[in-house]
């Protein structure tokens, strides 16, 4: 069902949720509301079957069109490579991705596939351009444009303020209008972003663990890659949103503003344990009262106590010296407003591309083709 009481629906386009409440930390116990902030409604009318992927309908290329370089790889990851090709009718450069066989999965392909036809065209993602099958091994490939992507943490290292606001500013564009679309892509990080530091053309790739967001139906699966993942994630909260990619943004922005990982860990628990440090404990006690009631009940046993009771947010502030020339006001703002254990507290991605930090490159065409 997604039926969603009208009392709740009142209130929420209502905006009785001011500013000053959903951008602070927790100052008081409140039952939760359950749903995104924005974007809540997308599938409202629409019929499950709809977005089920195992009825999605893979449309196959022809393997002919492309010439695969298979003495360039471009990456490699836990389900396949990345190698540079070309599409022969244009003569045009591009990237095929290859799905190894004891990582495939036909619903995990037409997941990503139906995720990659939903944002198509969007501003900042990649262009999905299609799906082959070799017919020699029967390997699966899937088809983008090309983008020319130095490893991240080297271009973070060059970046000036403004390449990096404008940087910052696309990755927000890409995710609103994912967000828009009723999708959370569920894995942002500097990896998952193509960068080409001379053209500034900026891209998000790797849709594959990106899904549906129906406020009402609840989650079954917590993916992300540690470093980036919002802590209801490790909690087992069955209904987060799209707030989860905007944690994940602000990770993104502080690895680049900081130039160092703001959480590493070695397990998930030292991870929940580093974000306390910053957090406090003190909003985490009330962030784990608000949540412990049915039915938005956090898992939370493992993770009760992260460490000093009642010990006040650390912040982010530590991290700035000579050597982090980025990290300016403003960038420390959006980083302590959206690095809040309440995800119903944390801006969306359209509310943060009007915050004053981005002022300078907000002129830009962010939709051009770079």
């Amino acid at each position: 069902s997604r039926t969603v009481d009208p009392s709740v629906a009142r209130r929420l386009t209502s905006g009785s949720f001011s500013d000053d409440d959903t951008m602070s930390c927790v100052d008081e116990v409140s039952f939760p509301r359950g749903m995104a902030r924005q974007y809540m409604f997308v599938f409202q009318d629409v019929d499950d079957r709809e977005l089920d992927a195992s009825r999605f309908k893979l449309e196959w290329g022809e393997f002919e069109d492309y010439a695969v370089n298979y003495d360039v790889m471009l990456g490699q990851g836990a389900y396949g490579e990345v190698y540079k090709a070309t599409h022969k009718p244009t003569d045009s450069e591009c990237v095929v991705k290859t799905i190894k066989v004891d990582k495939e999965s036909v619903l995990k392909l037409k997941q990503e596939i139906m995720m990659l036809e939903r944002v198509k065209g969007g501003p900042c993602i990649v262009e999905y351009m299609g799906l082959v099958r070799n017919p020699d091994d029967d390997t699966k490939l899937i088809v983008f444009e090309f983008v020319n992507n130095p490893n991240y943490k080297e271009s973070f290292r060059d970046m000036t303020d403004l390449d990096a606001r404008w940087y910052l500013f696309r990755v927000l564009k890409g995710l609103d209008y994912a967000h828009s679309l009723g999708v959370i892509h569920r894995d942002i990080k500097g990896g998952n972003i193509c960068y080409d530091p001379i053209t500034k053309k900026l891209r998000i790739i790797d849709w594959g663990f990106g899904v549906h967001y129906v406020p009402s139906r609840p989650f079954t699966s917590w993916p992300g890659t540690r470093p980036y993942k919002a802590p209801e994630l490790f909690l087992h909260y069955s209904y987060y949103d799209y707030s989860v990619d905007v944690w994940a943004f602000a990770c993104l922005m502080g690895s680049l503003i900081f130039r160092r990982t703001l959480f590493r860990s070695k397990d998930n628990r030292h991870q929940m344990e580093l974000i306390a440090r910053a957090l406090g404990t003190a909003s985490y006690e009330r962030y784990l009262a608000k949540y412990a009631r049915p039915p938005f009940k956090l898992v939370a046993k493992k993770y009760r106590h992260l460490g000093e009771p009642h010990m006040g947010r650390g912040g982010f502030q530590v991290y700035v010296s000579s050597k982090t020339p980025l990290a300016n006001f403003e960038a420390l703002d959006i980083i302590n407003k959206v690095l809040v254990w309440d995800h119903e507290k944390r801006p969306t991605a359209s509310e943060l591309i009007q915050h004053a930090y981005f002022d300078p490159v907000r002129h830009r065409d962010v939709n051009s083709s770079q």
